[in-house]
């Protein structure tokens, strides 16, 4: 067995460290699409990573020179009548997006304010856990619509959600970013290989340097412009951002492995506002997006019982959901889809199978029972 010498060692903990800055957490719902330099992967989802009951763990592009977009599924439903901290969308077919519960009329969310991850109105949070600049473009709408004539709610409300399945948008993002990140991504990838091919390489002897100062400070080079140039970006991006912007810089100016994965890190946000699905569609190739729209196409036609007991929040999660079912059938009609096909039962893989679950297509035995994964759905007879 080689002997470990103590610059393997620090090499090691380096590794481990800039391995750990790669790893992001995503509640249920939110997506995950990764970019490396020449094309984009398919996007993944909480319930295709190491996870609990709250969510998964997404691994981003293990090079500094991809970056990865992450889109929020706020736990929230609209209507002209109000809000409720309950998600109309549920793409996983056990897990539910965790909401607050808690509803409101417009007139009370004229004060809602971002706080953090949460929007909080009048003290009470009406959605937690989303992103810095998720939740601050989520309150700036929900103040603006409450600012706005009752009868004009109704349309005001419809154009957002469309909004946020223009895929178009993501694209244009993405592009944008990919331009504008390329100087803080390309220092980032010198600072990586400079730490874990160069420094090493000189070590044992594969490269002919004679000073290691030369060593040290080429890596510091490096990892200062990387750190010195995450401002910029980020300032241009996301200009409210001030505080965490601070937070970040000091970060990576201190720890190399953060430094490394400045530009990555930053990308998060950019995706803010914007339904998982539009991000996956404006980023990852048709093939990779389609079953997550069939999976958001039944969940809407088949949606799961709502929590809220209250009665105001059910007729609000009502109107949400046929507004959201008239915005995924423009969604597959601008992309191609037909609608009907994705509604097809299932062939029966064998004579054992007769029935399936309309929501998540889980097959069964036996007809006239119910899904219990999809809270109680009834399922339907099986194609012959």
């Amino acid at each position: 067995m080689p002997n470990i010498t103590t610059f393997d060692e620090l090499l090691i903990i380096l590794g481990a460290l800039y391995l750990f800055e790669c790893l992001a957490w995503l509640p249920w719902g939110a997506l995950a699409a990764s970019r490396v330099p020449s094309f984009f992967r398919r996007p993944a989802m909480a319930m295709e990573f190491p996870s609990n009951g709250q969510g998964g763990m997404a691994v981003g592009s293990l090079l500094p020179f991809g970056f990865v977009f992450f889109a929020d599924l706020p736990a929230l439903a609209l209507s002209p009548e109000g809000v409720v901290g309950e998600s109309a969308c549920h793409p996983h077919p056990e897990h539910r997006t965790q909401g607050t519960g808690q509803v409101f009329r417009w007139d009370e969310l004229a004060q809602a304010r971002a706080k953090g991850r949460a929007v909080m109105v009048g003290g009470q949070a009406l959605v937690d856990g989303i992103s810095l600049e998720a939740a601050r473009k989520l309150a700036v709408f929900l103040r603006r619509t409450a600012a706005r004539p009752e009868a004009g709610r109704n349309t005001h409300i419809q154009r957002h959600l469309a909004r946020s399945l223009r895929s178009r948008d993501a694209h244009r993002r993405a592009l944008r970013w990919g331009k504008a990140s390329a100087w803080p991504r390309t220092c980032a990838t010198g600072a990586f290989l400079w730490l874990f091919a160069v420094v090493p390489a000189g070590e044992h002897g594969l490269l002919p340097v004679r000073d290691w100062l030369m060593l040290v400070a080429g890596f510091f080079a490096w990892h200062l412009a990387a750190a010195i140039a995450l401002p910029a970006l980020h300032r241009s991006f996301f200009p409210a951002q001030r505080g965490n912007r601070i937070k970040r810089t000091l970060t990576a100016c201190l720890a190399p492995s953060a430094a490394m994965r400045s530009a990555d890190s930053a990308s998060h946000d950019l995706m803010a506002g914007l339904h998982p699905l539009a991000v996956a569609a404006g980023t990852c190739k048709p093939r990779a997006w389609r079953p997550l729209f069939g999976r958001i196409w039944r969940d809407a036609h088949h949606p799961l019982p709502p929590e809220t007991a209250d009665p105001a929040g059910r007729r609000i999660l009502a109107w949400h959901r046929t507004a959201w079912r008239e915005e995924l059938g423009a969604f597959a009609k601008r992309h191609g889809i037909v609608e009907k096909a994705i509604a097809i039962a299932p062939e029966a893989p064998g004579e054992s199978v007769r029935a399936y679950c309309p929501r998540c297509l889980s097959l069964f035995a036996k007809t006239g029972i119910r899904c219990d994964r999809c809270g109680g759905m009834p399922v339907s007879s099986v194609a012959a």
